[in-house]
């Protein structure tokens, strides 16, 4: 009886050390299922083991740091782009503005050119004018030596210049294109009145004077350019 219980409890005992190995295995076995599980299941933002978070910890900050690193660099070819972005809008308008430059300063010179021309012919216009002061005044005459009124004596010195300009002074002050009295140069032509009404056309020689055909006492002779109302100036050619 003894020899069976003892044969009884030998085989129990191997029995449940049996049961222990195959559960530590399944539990080895288990475990490490359970890591791959949990592995797999960080790609859905399930962290339930201490040794996976510090592993996903270390490698998300890694890649926090690349994610920084790119968004730096992008930022930083962002800001280039745009330095040079504004240097070629910068370089566009510092060409804009040389050009526009050279173009007025074309267009003053020609300006100027064309002044210089105009002023040296209207010299020669008053040159020219100024060589029948004294002769006499002459009420509808046209003729520089014999005898003139103001309008004819206007009309006849533009004449020999080739230039044709109407016979009255109201026509005369319609001629050419108008400029200021600060504008005058010599040759202009300074029509004079009162209340709008045109009476008198004299030739302006610069520095405040006029050469006209005065009156019949006076004849052509040279004045100062406020001797009555100014009505308009005109600049011929």
């Amino acid at each position: 009886m003894k020899s069976i219980l003892k044969k009884l409890f030998l085989v129990s005992f191997l029995f449940v050390i049996g049961i222990m190995s195959s559960a530590y295995v399944n539990a080895e076995e288990t475990e490490e299922e359970l890591q791959v599980y949990q592995i797999r299941s960080k790609d859905e933002g399930i962290i339930t083991d201490k040794k996976v978070f510090s592993f996903y910890e270390e490698n998300n900050e890694k890649l926090s740091n690349l994610i920084e690193q790119r968004k730096q660099e992008e930022e930083k070819a962002r800001l280039e782009q745009e330095r040079l972005e504004t240097e070629r809008l910068e370089t566009e308008r510092l060409e804009t503005e040389r050009i526009q430059r050279e173009q007025e300063l074309a267009r003053q010179q020609e300006l100027q050119r064309q002044n210089t021309v105009n002023i040296e012919a209207n010299s020669d216009v008053v040159n020219y004018a100024l060589q029948f002061v004294g002769n006499p005044y002459v009420a509808g005459g046209t003729s520089l030596t014999n005898g003139t009124d103001c309008s004819g004596f206007v009309m006849s010195v533009y004449a020999a210049f080739g230039v044709s300009l109407p016979r009255t002074t109201g026509g005369q002050a319609q001629s050419g294109y108008g400029v200021s009295v600060n504008e005058a140069e010599p040759g202009d032509i300074v029509s004079y009145g009162y209340n709008g009404y045109v009476s008198h056309s004299a030739l302006y020689i610069g520095n405040g004077m006029i050469v006209h055909a005065s009156t019949p006492e006076l004849g052509i002779r040279v004045d100062s350019m406020y001797i009555m109302p100014i009505i308009t100036i005109r600049r011929i050619g």
